[in-house]
């Protein structure tokens, strides 16, 4: 299940406690486990998983990770095939095309 056609906007759903939990959660930790590591109450780390899964659209954990690792993927696919290597070259800015 597709939850966002990009990955930019499939983060930009979430809250920054949300992203924790969820790359939490991506790394198989429980909700005990997120809760020591976040310093915060188990209900509060349902709390977040309940608005993560609502946010995107999904039904369970498993889905979420998924999704989550399907937009970390197309982000990093769409930043290393961009032909738009910035650099500044004296007060101006060139692609690295232009230099070649």
């Amino acid at each position: 299940m597709r939850a966002s056609s990009d990955g930019d906007e499939l983060l930009a759903l979430l809250s920054v406690r949300e992203c924790e939990v969820l790359h939490l959660i991506v790394q198989h930790y429980s909700d005990e486990e997120i809760a020591h590591c976040l310093v915060v109450a188990v209900p509060t780390v349902h709390t977040h998983v309940r608005s993560i899964l609502q946010k995107l659209n999904v039904t369970n954990r498993r889905m979420a990770a998924r999704a989550y690792l399907a937009a970390v993927e197309r982000s990093s696919q769409l930043i290393n095939s961009a032909d738009t290597n910035y650099f500044v070259a004296g007060s101006s800015f060139r692609t690295r095309l232009e230099v070649e």
